[in-house]
């Protein structure tokens, strides 16, 4: 069986995440009615549960750990509301309300606040930044669309200085096209391998 552990859980959410996301503030907890696509939407399953830097939140539940049997990603955006209560074993249990494109969904997230095991060092720091999050969505989603804003501004710049670069060496460049000479190097490789074939 394979071992539930902070590596599995990030292995695991990072595998949810579209291109340029990434998870953030990653907690394990149990997970109950995690949509249509769960396959034991009725019963408490075992979870990873993460924000994302798209102003998401990434579910994963699993019966044994490496095997997934639903997956959620709902939008921060489209959370309508939230419920938090300690349970009499001094869990956490959050309830979350969501419309996602068109669909009401609910889902109960119970995080043992306990877990602070070699397995999970950062539980209760994590899970402290994830409700944080959840309770906070509309001020987080415009903390990260500023962040993304920044990125993308500083980011283009370089890529125009770059270009620029480019032609300027390429203009000032006396001498064989390596280009050119890269294509003839393969074509003769490529012609070199059918005579050792034959």
């Amino acid at each position: 069986m394979v071992k539930i552990d902070t590596k599995l859980m990030i292995i695991t959410l990072a595998c949810l995440c579209q291109s340029g996301e990434q998870p953030i503030y990653p907690v394990y907890g149990k997970i109950r009615k995690v949509g249509k696509k769960s396959v034991l939407s009725g019963d408490k399953v075992n979870g990873f549960i993460a924000a994302t830097n798209r102003n998401r939140l990434l579910v994963a539940e699993f019966l044994e750990p490496g095997v997934l049997t639903g997956t959620t990603g709902i939008s921060l955006k489209n959370i309508k509301s939230v419920m938090m209560e300690k349970t009499l074993l001094g869990n956490i249990s959050v309830k979350i309300d969501a419309c996602d494109n068109g669909e009401e969904q609910s889902i109960l997230l119970i995080f043992p606040k306990s877990v602070n095991t070699m397995d999970f060092p950062y539980q209760k720091l994590n899970l402290d930044s994830l409700l944080n999050v959840i309770n906070n969505r509309e001020r987080f989603c415009k903390l990260s669309e500023n962040a993304m804003k920044e990125t993308k501004v500083k980011h283009e710049p370089e890529k125009q200085k770059t270009d620029q670069d480019i032609k300027v060496i390429r203009k000032g460049f006396k001498g064989p096209d390596p280009v050119a000479m890269l294509l003839k190097e393969k074509t003769y490789a490529l012609e070199l391998c059918e005579r050792l074939e034959a």
